[in-house]
């Protein structure tokens, strides 16, 4: 696995974000190859009204959400022109891009974020040039009114050519796994459940998590290891958050890196 660690802000500018993927193509060595790149939530950003005018956001939820799943891969796409994934391809199988729509703060737990928005992920095989694409499904209890989620869980399971099987997570979905989300209620409660009963029946071996930013070593490690201990399944798993905090981050980056994968990684760390 290898993936992309920034070490500053992001706007998440779609620009921007291929000129860093194609210095990154012009510098990667020769080997080893790796299965999967994997970059962080908000690695792109759109405005959500490309995807859907802003008044029909709410007439017709499954509508909406196709919608912004297609806008993203279209964003995507055009992130990841063809020569540029012919030249990734030299060196992983899969790339996947956090790709929200524009909102006016960032996403985190303590963050209230009210407007419409989304949190997708498209994974391209750059071997046969599908893509694959998935939204956050399980957001904060301060997004609850604001992101327009996923209810496809199934959507979160990639299926590989070998027969295993890839669990693909927004930010916040990784916390269906911390002890603390025992004490979810409604539909919150219902979700949880729906995606620990699935994960345990799909037995995922790789998880690939799309966090915005992770500047402590604690942030996501009781959800890992609580994840590993209900999917005894998974051998190896990465989060590939922004490093970054305006105050300063709260745990050393060897730290940060070091409890955030669990296999062997190159990580690409971004000044």
């Amino acid at each position: 696995m290898a993936r992309l660690i920034i070490k500053r802000d992001w706007a998440g500018h779609p620009e921007e974000a291929r000129t860093l993927l194609e210095s990154l193509a012009g510098q990667w060595p020769p080997s080893p190859k790796v299965d999967f790149l994997v970059t962080c939530g908000c690695f792109v950003q759109y405005p959500l009204s490309e995807a859907v005018p802003l008044e029909r956001i709410n007439q017709d939820e499954n509508a909406t959400l196709k919608a912004i799943l297609e806008r993203a891969v279209q964003v995507a796409r055009k992130v990841v022109l063809a020569q540029l994934r012919d030249r990734l391809r030299e060196h992983t199988r899969y790339v996947t891009l956090g790709i929200d729509t524009q909102k006016t703060i960032i996403s985190t737990t303590q963050n209230r974020i009210s407007e419409p928005h989304a949190e997708t992920i498209v994974v391209f095989d750059l071997e046969t040039d599908r893509h694959y694409v998935t939204a956050k499904s399980y957001p904060t209890p301060a997004q609850e009114r604001g992101l327009l989620r996923s209810k496809d869980l199934e959507s979160h399971f990639l299926d590989l050519d070998d027969g295993s099987c890839v669990l693909v997570l927004g930010c916040h979905d990784l916390s269906v796994w911390n002890p603390r989300s025992s004490n979810a209620r409604g539909w919150r409660a219902q979700v949880n459940a729906a995606f620990r009963q699935l994960a345990r029946a799909r037995k995922p071996t790789v998880v690939l998590h799309h966090p915005h930013t992770t500047d402590s070593k604690m942030t996501w490690r009781a959800a890992w290891t609580f994840l590993e201990r209900e999917l005894p399944s998974v051998k190896l798993y990465v989060g590939a958050g922004r490093y970054w905090d305006p105050d300063g981050p709260r745990s050393s980056l060897d730290e940060t890196v070091a409890l955030t994968k669990k296999g062997a990684t190159i990580d690409f760390i971004v000044e």
